[in-house]
């Protein structure tokens, strides 16, 4: 059985954050989950947990923005994904950050 890795999701459609599991290493799901085939990073907090979105969400009609200041000050499109990330292998983890703290720091456009 595939391993599974916990990661939250920030919806701003519904603005809201919820924890979601992907298997390890299926990027697909990523894709998925963000509404795209190409997704990008776009920011990696302190304990190195990191934020994906698509990479295309700004050429979509009818989009949904947040922001995150911590990690860029540009509002950011679509859904996002925060996933753990081991410093020494790069290999994805658990998210690290909580849901309540995550909520915290995204704002809503």
């Amino acid at each position: 059985m595939a391993e599974k890795v916990k990661a939250l999701i920030i919806d701003p459609f519904l603005q809201n954050i919820y924890e979601k599991m992907f298997t390890k290493g299926d990027i697909t799901q990523i894709q998925e989950a963000v509404g795209g085939n190409y997704f990008t990073s776009a920011g990696t907090f302190d304990n190195f947990d990191v934020l994906f979105v698509d990479d295309e969400g700004l050429f979509k009609d009818d989009q949904k923005f947040f922001t995150l200041l911590e990690l860029n000050s540009q509002p950011l499109a679509g859904v996002g994904v925060v996933m753990g990330g081991n410093r020494e292998t790069g290999e994805t983890e658990d998210v690290k950050i909580s849901e309540v703290d995550l909520a915290l720091k995204v704002e809503w456009e």
